[in-house]
Order: structure tokens, then C-alpha cells, then sequence
């Protein structure tokens, strides 16, 4: 679909919130005088943007290198693969 005002290509997408977020969403909206869709869009943009800085400057691959270790660590201290207790605990604490 494109759009009078820039002539842009673009395609609609469903986003599912918890109630309480998207009461605030649209709270924030109200506040500025900004439809609710338009206001989400927005946050969506500046996101984005942020996003493509910190990539730029390295920080972003970072980060996600630091969530996916923390999560393989959390599910190898679930599964017992890793001793966080004990005598061959990984830190032990003497």
C-alpha cells in the first residue's frame, strides 16, 4: 500500500501488548495529541534508529552476545549441565 503523503511503500503488521502497556501507549498519545497508531510508529522509528547506532559503533552485536551468554548460561545452570554449588562449582565460594 502506498501512501499519498510520501509516496512510500509500506505494509501493515499486527503487534500484540500487554493491556497495561497499551493503556500507557495510549495515554502518551493523548497527551500529545497523536493517534494512537501514529504514536507507535513513532516509538518504532526512534527505536530503530538507536538500534542502527548502536550497531555502527559495535555495541549492539555486544549486547546481543551478552543476552545469548546469560541465556545459555541460565539454561545449562536449569538443566544441572553447570555447578553452581559444591566442590567443582564454576566459582567457588571458600
Amino acid at each position: 500500500m502506498k501512501t499519498k503523503k510520501d509516496n512510500k511503500l509500506k505494509k501493515t503488521v499486527s503487534i500484540v501488548f500487554e493491556v497495561e502497556k497499551l493503556n500507557k501507549i495510549e495515554a502518551m498519545a493523548d497527551k500529545y495529541g497523536v493517534p494512537r497508531s501514529q504514536f507507535i510508529r513513532n516509538m518504532i522509528d526512534i527505536g530503530f534508529d538507536q538500534a542502527v547506532l548502536l550497531e555502527g559503533v559495535g555495541v549492539l552485536p555486544v549486547v546481543n552476545f551478552g543476552i545469548n551468554l546469560f541465556d545459555k548460561f541460565k539454561k545449562a545452570i536449569k538443566d544441572g549441565s553447570v555447578d553452581i554449588q559444591g566442590d567443582k562449582a564454576i566459582f567457588p565460594i571458600k
